[in-house]
């Protein structure tokens, strides 16, 4: 009988223990990510520069561009939510 409830001690630390820490990652921002996006006033994507079709960098007047579906589906984005887009390359 000690055995039983020594086990079922375990079971409640453990499964109060898993909630703490799922818990404490939780944020306490309420705002949601486009109202972030839209209070920065930067889409901030991540792209890869070879990746054809979908983003690739091009030279055009000594100045190196991207072009691709990907960057084109970005910059209608950010236009639409009124904000500027920003890349980080990855």
């Amino acid at each position: 009988m000690k055995k039983l409830k020594a086990h079922r001690l375990f079971y409640v630390l453990t499964l109060l223990g898993t909630l703490l820490l799922l818990l404490t990652g939780c944020g306490k921002s309420n705002k949601s990510s486009l109202q972030q996006i839209k209070e920065r006033g930067t889409l901030r994507v991540g792209m890869v520069s070879a990746n054809p079709p979908y983003e690739s960098q091009v030279q055009k007047n000594g100045k190196t561009q991207m072009q691709g579906a990907d960057v084109l589906l970005v910059k209608k984005i950010a236009k639409n939510l009124g904000v500027k887009y920003e890349r980080q390359w990855i």
